[in-house]
């Protein structure tokens, strides 16, 4: 059976280079293209914790203070994941380092 180094060896023969090239219409796409998409992700969270903060008033209204903490408490487990996340990384960064 062939190795894969064997297998891939006609394949690759030959040497293909790529030109480096980046307009100035490209790069301003990317740009706005990076902007309205970090725009959209703050947008969706502005939109969520208005109806967080005003499903939570609501409730509290009908159910008295508790009903916040239903809204609240679930909203840290997720930043709490990122916060383990976050220190995996900088483990992670830190091993590789040395």
């Amino acid at each position: 059976m062939a190795s894969l180094e064997q297998t891939l060896e006609p394949a690759c023969a030959e040497k293909v280079e790529l030109r480096r090239s980046l307009s100035l219409p490209l790069i301003t796409f990317y740009g706005l293209g990076t902007i309205l998409g970090a725009g959209i992700y703050v947008l969706v969270g502005k939109v969520a914790v208005f109806a967080i903060i005003s499903l939570a008033l609501i409730r509290m209204k009908r159910a008295g203070p508790p009903a916040v903490s239903t809204y609240t408490v679930p909203a840290w487990v997720p930043y709490a994941s990122m916060l383990s996340s976050l220190a995996l990384l900088g483990l992670q960064i830190a091993t590789m380092v040395g």
